[in-house]
């Protein structure tokens, strides 16, 4: 694992000249990493790569939208939402946009589906768009009445661009789950089998 001098967070992309200048001029701020803190982390069998990060000053509120952290007893809302800057299949391979994610960071609204308690996965529904390849890494999370956002999960992998349509995704892990079994819709192997290929999956 890096030592935290090493590391350093960028915030915000500026999307008014993405190809202008150095990597550093492209985002509006750089924060030096204070401390990293992970839990069973196997670099040979790449297993529990999470890692979290403490930034040596706070981020401010003009570079990013601010994301808390869950509760104990955090419900799970209806509509969750996923946000990454990975590939849009939408946008054409050009010479200076091969892996098309000019568009930068995107958000997609998933429908809640049901955790699967033994591999501590959240699983959604894709309403129109799932996240894509390039994505992990990114927020799993909802929004309350009063705008406030709550991290629920973390994206491990994006499907590839052929599957980018109704009730087809691969998402997220879940950091909080209070859902009762009677809410579950996964409570038999065979519920689980039948819908493994329209639901999103998540990793912790």
């Amino acid at each position: 694992m890096r030592d935290p001098e090493r590391i350093v967070v960028i915030v915000g992309i500026n999307k008014a000249g993405p190809n202008n200048g150095s990597i550093f001029k492209r985002f509006k701020a750089v924060h030096n990493v204070s401390e990293i803190t992970v839990l069973n982390y196997d670099c040979c069998r790449e297993k529990n790569d999470l890692a979290l990060i403490e930034l040596s000053q706070n981020i401010s509120v003009d570079h990013s939208t601010p994301i808390c952290m869950p509760s104990e007893n955090l419900q799970l809302h209806g509509v969750l939402y996923a946000s990454g800057s990975g590939m849009d299949p939408a946008l054409p391979k050009t010479l200076t946009d091969p892996d098309r994610t000019s568009r930068g960071q995107q958000v997609v609204a998933q429908k809640y589906y049901g955790v699967d308690e033994l591999s501590h996965e959240i699983l959604t529904k894709t309403f129109s768009k799932s996240p894509q390849i390039g994505d992990s890494g990114g927020p799993l999370f909802q929004v309350d009445e009063s705008e406030m956002h709550t991290l629920v999960g973390i994206t491990s992998h994006g499907h590839p661009e052929q599957i980018r349509k109704s009730d087809h995704g691969k998402n997220v892990c879940p950091i909080e789950d209070t859902s009762s079994e009677e809410e579950s819709p996964l409570n038999s192997a065979d519920n689980k089998r039948k819908n493994q290929r329209k639901l999103t999956t998540a990793y912790i």
